[in-house]
This record gives structure tokens, sequence and C-alpha cells, in this order.
């Protein structure tokens, strides 16, 4: 599980950001992996955007040409709302 806590040097955007993010199967083995995370990304969240972007379009992962990571986070809370997911349990995951 990954726990989302401030830190001495940086905040939670709010309470509710605060939260535990249980891992499984390949999620799991890249924690165990990359433990530290990857601090080339930890100050630049746009570069780390730009990277993702690129290996999708690369590897031939986008759905549509319009399709960008930022955007994955909005259609999984649509899809939630679609399957009519009550609002606290569909914004917990999110950190809303």
């Amino acid at each position: 599980m990954i726990w989302i806590e401030p830190e001495p040097d940086r905040e939670l955007k709010n309470a509710t950001a605060r939260r535990v993010i249980p891992l499984s199967e390949v999620s799991l083995e890249a924690f165990r992996t990359y433990r530290q995370g990857f601090p080339n990304y930890r100050t630049s969240l746009s570069s780390l955007s730009a990277t993702i972007n690129k290996y999708l379009r690369t590897n031939g992962l986008k759905e549509t040409p319009e399709y960008t990571i930022y955007g994955l986070p909005h259609s999984f809370e649509d899809w939630q709302l679609e399957a009519d997911v009550d609002e606290r349990i569909r914004r917990d995951p999110m950190g809303h």
C-alpha cells in the first residue's frame, strides 16, 4: 500500500488528499522495484506528463489523438458517474 501523507517540506492540497492506495500485481511489483519513486519527476510533473504522453503515442496506446494522461483521472471519474458510484467513494481515489 502507498500512504499519501503530508511531508515536512510539502503539504497536501486538501484534507481528503491524505489517503491509502492499495497495490496489487504490476503496480505492487513496480513499487517494490522503484521504492523511492522517480526523483527526476518530483519537482516537474509537466515533464512526467510529457514523458508518459510520448510513450503512449510512440507505442500506439492513445485511444484518440486528443487523449492525454492528464485526462485519465477525469475519464475515471466520468466512468464512475455513469455507473452511479456514490460521490464520496468516487472522489476518494482522486484525492478530492
